[in-house]
């Protein structure tokens, strides 16, 4: 896959392989100071009755980290708003973005 984003959230709807198909991500987090206070606020979580299918997955791409808007001003990949980090990779257990710096 050409993504500079990798996704651990895998009880995310959007997530399919370790990729986000969700067009476009906020991380918020405007008073973070460290990794655990940033998330995906497009996190969504699987429920057992929510039926996923990978039909059209294919023909989607992945979203990289120009499409992601971050909201963790004190980010030094913050650059008005928008996420400038080489990589990006969101963690399994709380979505956090794993590349914030202060």
């Amino acid at each position: 896959m050409d993504t500079n984003l990798r996704c651990d959230a895998t009880r995310c709807i959007h997530n399919h392989g370790n990729y986000c198909y969700a067009g476009r991500i906020n991380i918020d987090g405007k008073l973070a100071d460290d990794i655990d206070d940033t998330y995906c606020s497009t996190f969504k979580e699987k429920d057992y009755q929510q039926f996923t299918s990978s039909i059209g997955i294919d023909s989607q791409k992945p979203i990289n980290t120009h499409q992601i808007k971050c909201d963790a001003l004190k980010c030094i990949h913050n650059d008005n708003k928008l996420c400038k980090a080489d990589k990006i990779k969101i963690n399994s257990g709380n979505a956090s973005c794993d590349m914030f710096e202060e």
